[in-house]
């Protein structure tokens, strides 16, 4: 899709509704850079705006995920076709006081859609979490390549590292832990009571802080052993293209 609903957010104008104020914005937000060195702080109403654009993209997509599955029934293949649908990260919009992704590990950057549409099948939807690292054996057991599909967790981990501190998290039944690896620091959430991240209950749950740590622990353990076992090589440093070099910074990922 054109857009991909990365920042900056350029949607077409007939998907924006026109029911907020624009203010310094205008029709496109492209300002990260003086986002992330605090140059740039959003009114209220312009961050309602940014939000109406990160949306009007949100329906340009899904305008577009909608034509090619009708163009898969017109051409009678979509009945036999395996369709995931998915995302590497959602997007904060200042839902914890930051903005895009890669910073922090709140809900809104890791919740996202899963949708799979396996031939033969009947529609029903699946309450309990999932993970990313799940798509890849799902879609191997639905092709007949791999015997059966990945057990059910619940446990599941993940890390922001782009840029800032480096966090990890796990959750675990109802409650989430973030980590700070560099600072020490921590929260935990009851994703049951607050789904929002609203109040951190690290300081009435120490027994749970403790058990997240452990876990947190144990999955650094055993992935430094996948890479041993796989002997995985070392980061390398590569020589990138000025076109690379321009999607990427235009992507936020490099200066």
């Amino acid at each position: 899709c054109r857009s991909d609903r990365h920042q900056p957010y350029p949607p077409p104008a007939r998907y924006l509704r026109g029911d907020t104020d624009p203010g310094r914005v205008g029709d496109t937000f492209d300002r990260l850079a003086e986002v992330r060195d605090g140059t740039f702080d959003p009114t209220p109403a312009e961050v309602e705006h940014i939000r109406a654009l990160y949306l009007a993209e949100v329906r340009y997509v899904d305008d577009q995920i909608g034509r090619l599955m009708e163009h898969l029934k017109a051409l009678g293949l979509y009945e036999d076709t395996l369709i995931v649908l998915t995302s590497d990260h959602g997007e904060e919009l200042w839902d914890h006081g930051g903005f895009e992704h890669g910073h922090t590990l709140y809900e809104e950057l890791l919740r996202v859609p899963l949708v799979i549409k396996t031939p033969g099948t009947s529609p029903r939807r699946e309450n309990s979490p999932a993970s990313l690292e799940d798509v890849a054996p799902h879609i191997l057991h639905a092709c007949g390549i791999a015997a059966g599909p990945p057990e059910a967790r619940d446990v599941h981990h993940a890390s922001a590292t782009l840029y800032g501190p480096a966090l990890e998290s796990v959750s675990f039944g109802p409650y989430k832990l973030i980590h700070d690896r560099d600072g020490g620091g921590h929260q935990l959430y009851d994703l049951d009571a607050d789904p929002g991240e609203a109040d951190d209950v690290s300081a009435e749950r120490p027994e749970e802080v403790f058990h997240g740590r452990g876990l947190i622990a144990d999955h650094a353990a055993r992935s430094a052993g996948a890479r041993d076992r796989l002997e995985a090589a070392p980061p390398t440093q590569l020589d990138l293209d000025e076109g690379t070099r321009a999607q990427l910074r235009e992507l936020g990922y490099i200066e």
